[in-house]
């Protein structure tokens, strides 16, 4: 799901992957399960005044569930929720 644009805040800076959204509950949740060091989270995303957050989910696929039967839910760029294993097709 590689972006050919330019950068834009969808755009990962490290892999150029577009990003998807996640609630700020849920990644409090994966903190306390799984304890991945996230690579892509925003480094104040706790001080941001919207409910979601933007992450790489390539970047970030561990974090996202990606060895999990089920990842946690995301929404993409469209609004559309889903989760990491269907954005790479393993569902």
């Amino acid at each position: 799901m590689k972006n050919g644009g330019g950068m834009s805040e969808w755009t990962c800076k490290r892999c150029n992957t577009e990003k998807v959204e996640i609630t700020k509950l849920t990644i409090e949740l994966i903190a306390l399960t799984l304890k991945p060091k996230f690579l892509s989270l925003p480094y104040e995303w706790e001080n941001t005044t919207c409910g979601w957050v933007k992450i790489c989910p390539e970047c970030d696929a561990y974090a996202l569930g990606i060895d999990m039967v089920k990842g946690y839910p995301v929404r993409n760029k469209a609004g559309e929720k889903t989760r990491v294993q269907k954005i790479f097709g393993i569902d």
